[in-house]
């Protein structure tokens, strides 16, 4: 590839290649699927941040990949690119899916959420 056609395919491909960084695959791919109230919505950084109160997770795994669960806790959540936050609000409770990268900060990240019937009872309630 000559030179010019080699810097207009890196111009063209960066920015692809940073959108699939992004787009909310964890390090290792693992997912968790949970539940929780919605207590903040920052933008530190111009990135979206949501600090959940989620449920309980039994089945998380840490760094090491050991399967050790997670309490209930409020944390906070990166917020994949292509993840809408329209219409929800805080004390909104949720059905979020998210993934680990332990590479990154926050090293969770929501790639899907919806807002559920305020009348949900959640595990572990109130927190």
């Amino acid at each position: 590839m000559t030179p010019p056609r080699c810097a207009l395919a890196m111009l063209v491909l960066a920015p692809l290649m940073a959108v699939l960084a992004c787009r909310g695959e964890g390090g290792d791919g693992t997912r968790y699927h949970s539940r929780g109230v919605l207590r903040n919505i920052a933008h530190p950084n111009g990135q979206r941040v949501l600090l959940i109160h989620h449920e309980p997770i039994p089945d998380f795994v840490s760094r090491d990949g050991r399967k050790k669960g997670m309490a209930s806790m409020a944390m906070p959540f990166g917020v994949a690119p292509e993840v809408s936050l329209d219409g929800l609000e805080i004390d909104d409770k949720i059905e979020f899916t998210f993934a680990v990268d332990w590479e990154r900060y926050p090293t969770s990240f929501v790639t899907d959420v919806k807002e559920l019937p305020p009348d949900t009872p959640l595990q572990a309630w109130p927190p």
